[in-house]
């Protein structure tokens, strides 16, 4: 956003879109990087039930942090110090530090005035490709089958000479990298809305995110790509028939029906139906592309 407002002077917006989305983008990338450290060093011998609960809990305590920060909280972390009291100055730097997010309000900016929405399309389609290329890559090297060693059997990985704590924690930053380049763009999408508010990265975002990848397959990054797609498909399928008259009328006579839980009820049929009859998700470990699709053909 401070780019934004650097880069004015009558710049037409694709000329300045070159240099604000790349910025965004990266910086969103680096500070996702860095909570991914925050969280996986603490976290990082800690596996299945425990590993869920820390990862969503952080995720839940940070957002809240935002959204309850108070207007009359102090304007710099060097303010909060100065004040002294204690242990109490530690809560005081954390408000200070975000306080300039907006707290319930949402971030709209330097100015107040919203953020600069250039990520169209091409720049939602180039960004996905990136991860995409990326997350391929990191499969097919030796790294990605470390951690998939891990991922099935941490002992035996151990036993082999792998530092299983050291492979999560370039997990989670590598994970959280992904996420804050998908956050910078969602922040900046044409669509979307100039002020990025709290509630958009509540438990519900994190639950779209399993259920991407367990629609998909866990090991499959097509899948994944494939899961998201299904997701988004239902959403505004969702939409599309919460806007007709007739579902709208029929919202008017029974105002005790939550449309909205529609939605979640849907995901958790077809997650059930997938754990019955296809656990490891639609591709499993698999991806898509020619040279599999020709062997299928074949073997037909």
């Amino acid at each position: 956003a401070h780019l934004h407002e650097a880069t004015g002077g009558g710049a037409p917006d694709a000329l300045r879109g070159l240099f604000v989305v790349p910025v965004a983008v990266a910086a969103g990338a680096v500070t996702a990087g860095v909570s991914g450290v925050l969280v996986g060093l603490p976290s990082a011998r800690l596996r299945g039930d425990y590993l869920a609960v820390v990862t969503l809990g952080f995720a839940e305590v940070l957002r809240l942090l935002v959204a309850t920060t108070r207007h009359d909280a102090p304007t710099s972390v060097a303010e909060a110090w100065a004040a002294g009291g204690g242990l109490a100055v530690v809560p005081r730097m954390a408000a200070a530090a975000l306080r300039g997010l907006g707290g319930q309000n949402g971030y709209a900016g330097p100015t107040g005035a919203g953020l600069p929405l250039y990520a169209g399309p091409a720049w939602v389609a180039l960004c996905c490709g990136a991860v995409l290329f990326a997350a391929l890559a990191l499969k097919r090297s030796a790294f990605g089958r470390a951690l998939r060693a891990q991922r099935d059997d941490e002992l035996a990985a151990a036993s082999l000479g792998l530092a299983v704590p050291r492979l999560k924690l370039l997990a989670f930053v590598l994970s959280a990298t992904g996420a804050g380049v998908a956050g910078a763009v969602s922040a900046l999408a044409r669509d979307g809305s100039p002020v990025v508010q709290p509630e958009a990265f509540g438990f519900a975002a994190s639950f779209d995110v399993v259920l991407v990848v367990v629609l998909g397959g866990a090991g499959s990054v097509s899948g994944a790509a494939l899961g998201a797609a299904a997701l988004m498909l239902l959403t505004k399928l969702l939409e599309a028939l919460q806007g007709l008259p007739a579902v709208r009328d029929w919202a008017l006579e029974h105002p005790g029906f939550d449309l909205d839980a529609l939605r979640l009820m849907l995901f958790a049929a077809a997650l059930l139906a997938l754990m019955r009859w296809r656990p490891g998700g639609l591709l499993g470990e698999g991806e898509l592309s020619l040279e599999a699709a020709s062997r299928r053909r074949a073997r037909a």
